[in-house]
């Protein structure tokens, strides 16, 4: 089993970079950032670059389209829903509460020691659907379709992995606090191995190898 790397990508504000505080509407912007402390409302609105949400920010996107990623580094809240299109990745870190919900992301999603609850639900996305070292439950439930693998590791507070589709692998390694994975399709290999607490897995099909163990 391959152990998950995230790749961050560099989250630098510039100058130029608009400062969202407040609702922004129907217009087209270059780079958007998102002040410490600040809430920014996207919706419909069309950002060409890049949204940067500063440590202890919050954004709701609604119906937005995004040509790069969606990143931050210590969030309040980033919550990304109602048909939202990202043509990047979306990439939240060390920070509080992440919701991904009802959107299309062509690239990555990913989540990494976040200290709130992780969740993506009812998305379609291009890449990886991976959740890495969070200290609060992780939920993966009704993706139609991940292109590439999910993936789980170290989280400390109970996974949930339900009725979602990979053309690629699901792998579950090294969690605790209860692990539910039923119901999903996967095109390749299913591993889950070395986790801690209960483990409910059922209805899972499997396309590759399978090698899903008890818990300790």
């Amino acid at each position: 089993m391959a152990i998950m790397s995230l790749a961050f990508g560099t989250m630098t504000a510039f100058a130029d970079d608009f400062q969202c505080r407040g609702t922004v509407g129907s217009t087209t912007l270059e780079n958007v950032y998102v002040p410490s402390g600040a809430t920014c409302l996207l919706i419909g609105t069309r950002v060409q670059g890049n949204v940067v949400v500063a440590a202890g920010g919050t954004l709701e996107t609604r119906n937005a389209r995004i040509g790069g990623n969606i990143q931050s580094e210590g969030h309040q809240s980033v919550t990304v829903q109602a048909g939202t299109r990202v043509t990047g990745s979306i990439q939240l870190k060390k920070g509080n509460t992440a919701v991904v919900t009802s959107s299309w992301i062509n690239g990555d999603v990913q989540f990494e020691e976040n200290y709130g609850s992780s969740s993506a639900t009812f998305n379609t996305i291009g890449g990886s659907l991976q959740a890495y070292k969070n200290s609060a439950s992780v939920s993966f439930v009704s993706n139609p379709f991940v292109g590439g693998d999910i993936q789980t590791y170290e989280n400390t507070s109970g996974v949930t992995i339900n009725d979602n589709r990979t053309d690629a692998n699901l792998q579950v390694y090294k969690n605790r606090g209860g692990i539910t994975i039923n119901d999903n399709i996967i095109r390749e290999n299913f591993q889950c191995k070395d986790n801690e607490g209960s483990l409910s897995e059922s209805g899972n099909q499997v396309g590759g190898d399978r090698e899903c163990r008890s818990t300790k």
